[in-house]
């Protein structure tokens, strides 16, 4: 099995289960796991890794990205 690291450049901007938080990983273990997202939290500062099922992107209303 092999683990595939992905920085991401530039941190992409989520809402996850903590708050709002950048993304600056994505940990991909194959296709038979769930992947992974490295996020610092905006308002504590912390790293915290977040299952793929539990983080959206965030709105963005000036590229038209609005919440459903």
């Amino acid at each position: 099995m092999s683990v595939i690291l992905q920085r991401l450049e530039p941190p992409i901007t989520l809402d996850t289960p903590k708050g709002k938080a950048e993304a600056y990983f994505i940990l991909d273990y194959s296709y038979d796991a769930d992947t992974f997202w490295g996020c610092f939290m905006r308002e504590s500062r912390e790293f915290w890794w977040f299952h793929n099922k539990d983080i959206r992107i965030e709105q963005n209303i000036t590229i038209g990205r609005l919440k459903a």
